[in-house]
């Protein structure tokens, strides 16, 4: 009963809900950016990685349509549904986007993306890819300290012994997960949504301006600017 009131105050297609509430929130910080791109250029392109089109409904088309902004998506799916004439779907690897030039766009965007790589290697070669293909960047991650983990929806899971999260994983339907089917998909899934420290996100960013971004007094998530 929790899981699911969590994850219903958690869902992005609600307008209303709180997850929305505070995306909402943090992308004025990116149009911000976008603002300035803009009176510099008369223009915005923006990689959205790992992104849907479902999340630009939060900038919406008037806004997106005033700053002349063209949006790439790039994700894992062969296919990406609802796209809009204002943008492209590239289907490729965030840690390996060899297909876009340096600096092919002016903002780099990517939200709570960075902790479903997998390996700590992995977070170093999408961070040093954000960093080489736009010329900024706005890149957010939810905090592993925060008692609530975004994914799961189960409180202090992550912070649990790794077999009891193992096991948890097969046993139970949790957040937006359902239950692992053996173990070895419940190591990949695991693997996938390993949250970052804000210590753990600085090194991958080290340039970066970091704005924590607070829950009733709590570091919820952290957003690198560069």
């Amino acid at each position: 009963m929790a899981a699911n009131m969590l994850l219903c105050n958690t869902d992005y297609r609600n307008p209303d809900s709180f997850g929305s509430r505070m995306r909402a929130k943090r992308v004025r910080i990116f149009l911000d950016m976008a603002e300035d791109v803009f009176k510099q250029n008369g223009s915005v392109k923006v990689v959205d990685i790992g992104g849907t089109p479902e999340y630009w409904g939060i900038v919406g088309k008037e806004t997106i349509t005033r700053l002349n902004m063209h949006i790439t998506i790039i994700n894992v799916d062969k296919t990406m549904r609802g796209l809009q004439p204002c943008m492209t779907y590239v289907q490729g690897d965030a840690c390996e986007m060899y297909m876009f030039a340096d600096k092919s766009f002016q903002l780099a965007h990517s939200n709570s993306v960075i902790e479903h790589v997998g390996s700590d290697e992995n977070k170093k070669r999408f961070a040093k890819e954000v960093q080489r293909v736009a010329e900024h960047y706005y890149i957010q991650t939810p905090n592993f300290y925060f008692p609530i983990e975004p994914h799961f929806l189960i409180p202090f899971f992550h912070w649990m012994p790794y077999w009891m999260r193992i096991q948890l994983s097969m046993l139970f339907n949790m957040g937006y997960y359902e239950r692992a089917e053996s173990r070895q998909e419940a190591e990949v899934l695991l693997k996938h949504n390993a949250m970052l420290s804000k210590k753990e996100f600085r090194k991958l960013f080290p340039l970066a301006k970091i704005i924590t971004e607070k829950f009733l007094g709590l570091s919820k998530s952290f957003i690198a600017i560069g």
